[in-house]
């Protein structure tokens, strides 16, 4: 079976393309003939993937060349499509408007992988762009979604949704999200917790509402244990911290601090994992209109072998029935951090927890378990 993987890179993601190429890889060792073609800003650098791969850079930088770049990218994709030769074309959802849906009525062995609600993702970026598409996916989402082949969702929730509004029934299946858990190093061991100071890690590109780290940062302020508390953001430094530079630290009342590392090298972020207590995953999915979710950073955290604190419903912590998070409700609350202490006091006894974590993810996360169920689903559709 012949495959055209398709990467629409608007933001870029290094990361998420480099996910892509690891999902790419497993199917390839999985025996599926696969091409990959990336489309994305100009001036990025994209990551070197191990398989055939087509790129074209566009230009990406003011407003009007984003709103050029809708037809644009499908343009591109065009030209990449009449040339090769494949049985289907998977796509993580292109978003709607009058051009996808042009391209999907032409080409019609369309598969396309959904991770959100996207009117509600779309509206939660609460920029001008991000309401001109959640327009669009409302006049045009059901149109689009009815000229696919098949589609693959990474929860349940999200399948339901998009076979609704596409108003028919179209084959699914659900696939949680995936990594290469070989490319996540092993930790070696959970620093210990003497009672004077507890550290936390929070990673992300770029910080959004869904992710709810105010939610930590209130609970912070709200402690009242003599515990120290430190929190590390790596990634872009949020507008509302106004930092000038990184690292910089901020206090948090008179004991707590936050350190903001900005973007750093992997040497450097394993250092900040390894002294971290627990790692901080997304804490109000809820604004995306999310009861489940497949983020990328559980399964790294898993991978890694960090505990962690969750927000949401995940069916891959669920199918093994995972012991090694702590999953918060799911609303504005802050964050009870003595209950968070408390947590991993109760598992840091347990030596082999970062081995029985990367275990879990092999078990469970790993493409090349995943793969066989997205080549049979995608022989259904032939």
């Amino acid at each position: 079976m012949k495959l055209l993987y398709v990467f629409l890179g608007f933001p870029y993601s290094g990361g998420l393309e480099r996910k892509i190429c690891d999902h790419v890889f497993a199917m390839t060792e999985h025996g599926l003939n696969v091409q990959l073609a990336v489309i994305a800003p100009k001036g990025v650098s994209t990551i070197n993937c191990p398989i055939r791969k087509f790129n074209s850079f566009i230009k990406w930088d003011t407003f009007l060349e984003k709103i050029l770049s809708v037809r644009k990218k499908f343009e591109v994709l065009r030209t990449f499509v009449v040339k090769l030769d494949f049985d289907f074309l998977y796509i993580r959802y292109p978003l709607a408007d009058w051009y996808s849906e042009r391209f999907f009525n032409d080409f019609p062995n369309v598969v396309t992988e959904h991770h959100h609600i996207e009117t509600k993702a779309l509206r939660g970026l609460g920029d001008p762009l991000g309401y001109v598409r959640a327009t669009l996916e409302y006049l045009y989402g059901q149109k689009v979604l009815r000229k696919v082949k098949g589609i693959v969702a990474v929860t349940n929730q999200i399948l339901r949704y998009e076979r609704k509004r596409a108003g028919k029934r179209i084959k699914g299946v659900v696939i949680p999200n995936g990594i290469d858990v070989r490319s996540v190093p092993e930790r070696g061991s959970m620093p210990k917790f003497n009672g004077r100071r507890f550290e936390m890690a929070f990673i992300a590109n770029k910080i959004f509402r869904w992710h709810g780290l105010e939610r930590i940062i209130h609970g912070m302020k709200r402690f009242k244990g003599s515990t120290q508390l430190v929190l590390h953001i790596v990634g872009e430094p949020p507008k509302w911290a106004k930092i000038k530079s990184v690292p910089e630290t901020v206090n948090i009342g008179k004991r707590h601090k936050i350190v903001f590392h900005g973007f750093i090298e992997r040497e450097h972020l394993n250092q900040v994992l390894n002294h971290a207590h627990i790692a901080i995953g997304s804490l109000a999915l809820f604004r995306q209109g999310l009861t489940e979710a497949s983020t990328l950073k559980v399964r790294e955290y898993t991978a890694y072998g960090i505990p962690f604190i969750y927000g949401s419903r995940d069916p891959d912590l669920e199918i093994g029935n995972a012991d090694f998070y702590m999953r918060v409700p799911a609303n504005t609350d802050p964050i009870d951090i003595e209950s968070v202490i408390e947590f991993y006091k109760s598992i840091s006894t347990d030596r082999d927890l970062p081995k029985r974590m990367r275990d879990y993810a092999f078990k469970y996360m790993d493409w090349r378990v995943k793969t066989p169920k997205l080549i049979d689903f995608l022989k259904s559709l032939k």
